[in-house]
C-alpha cells in the first residue's frame, strides 16, 4: 500500500469512527530533532500517528534506526506516538480507531498533570 492509500485509509477511519481529524504529513518540532514530519497529526491531543507501509519501509535501517529515533525524539518533547501497519488498518480498523480514541482521551486527562508539571518548573 502506497503514502496515499494509507492516508485515504485513515481519513476514512477517522470519519467513520467519529475521530477528531488528523493534520497528514504535518511537521513538528522536537528540541534536538527539528523538522520531523508526522504521518498524522492530532495537535489538540499531542498524538501523532505514523502509518507503516512497504513502500518506505523496506529496509531494516527504516524499521530500526529511523523510526526509533523519530518516536523517541516526539516522545521526549511530549507527543504520544502510535505506530500502525497497513494490515492493521485494512483487517481491524475497529481496534486502531479504539487505540487512536484511547490515546485522544489520555491527552485530555493528562492536561492537569502538563500543566501542574509546567508551573512547577517555572518557579
Amino acid at each position: 500500500m502506497d503514502r496515499g492509500e494509507l492516508e485515504a485509509r485513515t481519513r476514512k477511519l477517522a470519519r467513520d469512527h467519529g475521530l477528531p481529524r488528523p493534520r497528514s504529513n504535518h511537521s513538528l518540532d522536537a528540541p534536538d530533532h527539528p523538522g520531523l514530519e508526522a504521518d498524522f497529526n492530532f495537535p489538540a491531543h499531542r498524538l501523532v500517528m505514523e502509518t507503516d507501509g512497504s513502500d518506505t519501509h523496506r529496509t531494516r535501517h527504516a524499521f530500526d534506526e529511523s523510526d526509533r529515533a523519530k518516536d523517541a525524539a516526539l516522545t521526549a518533547a511530549g507527543y504520544t506516538v502510535m505506530r500502525f501497519t497497513w494490515r492493521q488498518l485494512r483487517d481491524d480498523p475497529q481496534t486502531v480507531a479504539d487505540r487512536i480514541r484511547a490515546g485522544c482521551c489520555r491527552a485530555f486527562a493528562s492536561a492537569p498533570a502538563r500543566a501542574w508539571s509546567a508551573a512547577s518548573r517555572a518557579r
